[in-house]
């Protein structure tokens, strides 16, 4: 047998309720012995107006409702009217205000409708719509083999993060309704207008900070260079905290990076050198045009990091480029050139704020068409890698690969 939706069951003698109580009620001691199975709440609260000999007035809500709300009420004995009415106002979410002349059945709602109040809520102290933009970091490597989409994927395409940090206005539109009840909420800008109880307003301010705390929540990641003598392998995977410390001061050459970013912000730290080569040198009327490629090594740590409960969505991105040994390279000087000097000009660019430097071994000025000069080129050593995961919370990551004879390794961990 399936019970209405508004059925609630009480089988068991309750104590006296807090009721509303205005002058002399004594009519409440009365008692009297309810034995209503599936009896409507319109026929159960006509039968208290003539126990109480008092008429019984209905709001609104109570009237639409009493008809389809039904009442179980079964005791072994007589119980007072002020215990019967207590026991409908847990049951039924109903108030009642007992005056010496009447009884006054209303809803929880209504007596909320009687309290509030109008409230404006500004939301921009919440940064309702605060933005932190992304900082990405530079590519390391030759710039000439990096063009393009250079394969492989964006890791941080997959990570699903707003660029407005900030909740939408309909978001927090939504979230304030569903923390008042029947409340009255109108969106004018950026400003809520609101017709609320103070408990709602409570309620209502104490989420908006919550998001403002999570919006504004930072965090600090390091990155830990280094590298393991010949001999030591170690595996890709995820280490605690102090497994991962101990392993920190055991790496050679260590160096270490820092980002301190806010939650799901990306950001970046780099350590990274910058010089000019010449690759080439082409025939542009009748004179040598040394074809230049900007080469750059160092440490890049870039990460995207989402707090969770237990966990932390941690996409990162790392790279670590740098010259192992020099290589001589032979350049064929075009055929129908004339004699001249093969010479190296780059220019630092406005907005770059790191130094170039220039390095060629080029063809002396008796240099003629279809010689050879040569130049001295870096041969570089380069890992990148690249990902997401779920890390759990107290816990680093640890990459290794080979590096010559040795491992390499990065640590990657919230700074606590």
């Amino acid at each position: 047998m399936h019970l209405p939706r508004y059925l609630l069951l009480l089988v068991v003698a309750v104590g006296a309720g807090a009721l509303d109580v205005n002058g002399d009620t004594a009519y409440l001691a009365r008692k009297l012995r309810p034995e209503w199975r599936l009896v409507s709440l319109q026929s159960a609260l006509d039968e208290i107006a003539k126990a109480a000999e008092k008429p019984v007035e209905r709001s609104a809500r109570v009237v639409a409702q009493q008809k389809d709300a039904l009442v179980v009420l079964v005791a072994r004995q007589r119980w007072t009217l002020q215990e019967i009415l207590a026991s409908l106002e847990r049951t039924h979410a109903l108030r009642v205000n007992a005056g010496p002349l009447r009884l006054t059945i209303e809803t929880e709602a209504d007596v909320r409708d009687r309290r509030r109040r109008p409230v404006q809520i500004n939301l921009d102290e919440f940064a309702a719509h605060q933005r932190y933009p992304d900082q990405a970091a530079r590519v390391l490597g030759y710039t000439s083999g990096l063009g393009g989409s250079r394969g492989g994927f964006d890791v941080f395409s997959g990570v699903e993060v707003k660029k407005d940090m900030g909740a939408e206005s309909a978001e927090v539109l939504e979230l304030i309704r569903a923390s008042g009840d029947d409340a009255t909420v109108e969106m004018r800008a950026n400003v809520a207008h609101l017709l609320i109880t103070p408990e709602e307003e409570t309620l209502m301010r104490a989420l908006l900070l919550e998001q403002y705390q999570f919006a504004t929540r930072r965090g600090t990641w390091r990155a830990t260079f280094g590298s393991l003598p010949a001999g030591e392998g170690l595996a890709t995977g995820v280490l605690g905290r102090e497994a991962a410390t101990a392993l920190a001061a055991r790496l050679q050459q260590r160096s270490e990076l820092t980002v301190a970013v806010f939650n799901a912000q990306l950001g970046n730290a780099g350590a990274v050198r910058q010089q000019s080569l010449v690759q080439d040198a082409e025939a542009v009327n009748g004179m040598l045009d040394p074809v230049i490629e900007v080469l750059s090594t160092g440490r890049q740590f870039q990460v995207r990091a989402i707090r969770g409960t237990h966990f932390d969505s941690l996409a990162y991105h790392l790279q670590w480029v740098e010259p192992i040994t020099t290589r001589a390279r032979a350049l064929r000087l075009p055929a129908g050139s004339e004699p001249g000097t093969l010479s190296v000009q780059a220019e630092q660019k406005k907005d770059d704020k790191e130094l170039s430097t220039s390095s060629a071994n080029a063809a002396t000025a008796t240099t003629t068409a279809g010689q050879r000069a040569a130049l001295q080129q870096p041969e570089v050593w380069t890992w990148t890698p690249r990902g997401d995961v779920m890390l759990p919370r107290g816990h680093a990551l640890v990459l290794c690969t080979a590096h010559g004879e040795q491992t390499a390794v990065i640590i990657c961990a919230e700074v606590q």
